[in-house]
């Protein structure tokens, strides 16, 4: 028998030299999203103008995305096909064909990588593990849990009835629901992000363009992070199925805000109104002299 592996998470994967933020504003009528246009390949990246990192993959269901760009158009033209049917699709439709088809895409990469060159497929492979344990069939096993698929999506969209949902798909293919928070972030820079948002405690009652500056806010903290580049762009969806893009000449005026009027300022006379530290040394020192004054 052998161990059962640990799954990775998100972070042992190296996902995404990028950014992706979603929140919900006005009252939960609307979802708010920014990413960066940064796209790398090896140790060279580039800000592309070109470069959209998000997809409408139903008309009240929009996904940004983070990791290799050549794994990602698959996956959402597949979600996107497998949604055509539905005249208005729920969380529980949109979420289970996001979590179907990347695993089958995934499977179907790793069967190719792993298991072609020994002219087995998915199915044979499953029933070898069935009849019989072998080193061989240890190893690509493990070979194909270790495979390197390192995309993830972050999905915010409405309900028919107009409830707003955020979440997210990371490897191995693993769906997590923000509802509750009404905001998250992917990609390397979603650290530097979140921080932004959670000391700026946004939620969803905030008005439309409040969320639009925190999020570009946050947008803007994120790029002190690897592989976040300076291009960004902005795209909502609405509870009645209306999409939007911020024009691109508009992204430099809300960055020439946040950089003269919203990062806080450094109080005046730093040297007088901030204390100063205690030293021990000194404080046995005075006790010292006054010992020594006594008669």
């Amino acid at each position: 028998m052998y161990p059962k592996r640990r799954r990775k998470t998100p972070a042992e994967w190296g996902l995404g030299m990028t950014v992706g933020i979603a929140a919900v504003s006005d009252k939960g009528n609307s979802i708010i999203f920014a990413t960066d246009q940064m796209m790398s390949v090896g140790i060279r990246t580039a800000d592309l103008p070109l470069v959209v990192k998000g997809y409408l993959v139903h008309k009240r269901w929009f996904a940004v995305w983070a990791g290799t760009v050549t794994l990602v158009p698959p996956i959402l033209q597949k979600v996107r096909a497998a949604l055509s049917s539905h005249a208005d699709a729920d969380i529980s439709a949109v979420s289970a064909a996001f979590v179907s088809v990347y695993q089958a895409e995934r499977a179907r990469l790793a069967e190719q990588a792993v298991l072609s060159p020994f002219g087995l497929d998915m199915r044979m492979f499953v029933g070898h593990l069935t009849t019989g344990q072998s080193a061989s069939l240890a190893d690509m096993q493990r070979r194909i849990q270790d495979f390197d698929f390192d995309c993830e999506f972050l999905v915010g969209g409405f309900d028919p009835d107009g409830k707003p949902h955020i979440f997210t798909v990371t490897p191995p293919g693993v769906e997590n629901h923000y509802d509750s928070i009404g905001f998250w972030c992917i990609g390397s820079g979603a650290e530097a992000a979140l921080s932004s948002l959670l000391f700026r405690r946004i939620h969803s009652v905030m008005p439309f363009k409040q969320i639009l500056y925190h999020v570009a806010e946050a947008k803007f903290m994120s790029e002190c992070s690897l592989g976040v580049g300076k291009g960004t762009l902005f795209m909502s969806v609405t509870s009645d199925g209306k999409g939007g893009m911020l024009e691109l000449e508009e992204v430099p005026k809300l960055r020439q805000l946040w950089e003269t009027e919203g990062q806080p300022p450094i109080p005046p006379n730093l040297d007088m109104r901030v204390p100063d530290f205690w030293n021990p040394k000194d404080s046995k020192q005075s006790e010292s002299e006054k010992s020594e004054g006594q008669p």
